[in-house]
């Protein structure tokens, strides 16, 4: 066999390979999504059933934190990518589907919902062949995997005199002592993830309290009202209404004068203006983080 006809022969082998992965990779992007999860919702610890495309890595992260896809070539919407399907926190690894990866066909997933916060929750797929070279795709949809509360689903407090309650998460404390020296906002409460020992007021807005208990993997959420008049009304016009879900995405100091990830959240609600200041410390748990949101998102505000 002569030198260029072994070539010719090569080069229709390699062309023939690369047209082959091309169908396979297309036909598993236009396939790959999430597995469909029977039932949508469930408590730490129950079983939950999907099915879906065959062979890839199963995983879910809070909803807030899901990516989300992103122009790329020209005008053209790109899935998130990953080196490897990710494996460190706030990613939860769940399992991964019977089957193959190539070609796709349909498989199945059976997982216990791990032991994280209630919330809402993103299930993603790592399809590593539906993009070139190491890196895979994290494909997901607009369906949403909620946790509910398990037993112990926390219990709402009650301020009647400040017309409003929320849900404290299991095992978190809460106070209505000052902890700052700040009059007006008016504190209503401060729940902390951790216990907070003798709570007491001290200069300007900076918590000493809490500056001096401040916990790595624990969390604060401390809600004020403005109640002086010509402040509150100074404060409604320029807030905006409450969100629908509140984010706490902030990163570095502040908040109360404590370290990342602390921050402030304004908000206005039957009248009423508020200041959430918030603190999440650098290792706290994607639970924990869930905890946060969770109890401003229990909320409920009368009007005064």
């Amino acid at each position: 066999m002569g030198r260029d006809r072994r070539t010719r022969i090569v080069r229709r082998v390699f062309l023939l390979s690369g047209a082959l992965f091309a169908v396979l990779c297309a036909t598993a992007h236009a396939d790959v999504g999430p597995p469909r999860l029977s039932p949508s919702a469930g408590k730490p610890g129950q079983v939950v059933i999907g099915k879906g495309p065959s062979g890839m890595p199963v995983l879910m992260i809070p909803a807030w934190l899901a990516p989300k896809r992103y122009s790329c070539h020209g005008g053209a919407v790109c899935e998130p990518y990953s080196v490897g399907a990710p494996s460190r926190l706030p990613w939860i690894r769940l399992g991964r589907m019977s089957g193959r990866v190539l070609p796709v066909t349909f498989g199945t997933i059976r997982f216990r919902v791990p032991r994280v916060a209630p919330g809402r929750y993103k299930v993603f797929v790592y399809c590593e062949p539906c993009y070139r070279g190491r890196r895979g795709s994290l494909i997901t949809d607009d369906r949403i995997f909620r946790v509910l509360r398990a037993g112990s689903a926390g219990r709402r407090v009650v301020y009647p005199g400040d017309r409003l309650s929320f849900i404290l998460p299991p095992g978190w404390h809460v106070t209505s002592a000052r902890v700052n020296g700040v009059l007006d906002p008016v504190t209503i409460f401060t729940a902390t993830s951790f216990g907070l020992r003798d709570p007491r007021p001290s200069g300007g807005i900076c918590s000493v309290t809490l500056q001096r208990q401040w916990h790595v993997r624990g969390a604060y959420v401390q809600l004020t009202e403005e109640r002086d008049g010509a402040s509150r009304k100074r404060l409604l016009r320029r807030v905006a209404p409450r969100p629908l879900h509140f984010e706490t995405r902030r990163q570095g100091a502040g908040a109360l004068c404590t370290p990342a990830d602390s921050g402030e959240i304004t908000f206005q609600e039957r009248g009423r203006a508020f200041y959430v200041f918030y603190g999440i410390g650098k290792r706290a748990s994607p639970a924990t983080r869930v905890a946060v949101r969770a109890l401003l998102d229990s909320l409920r505000i009368g009007r005064r």
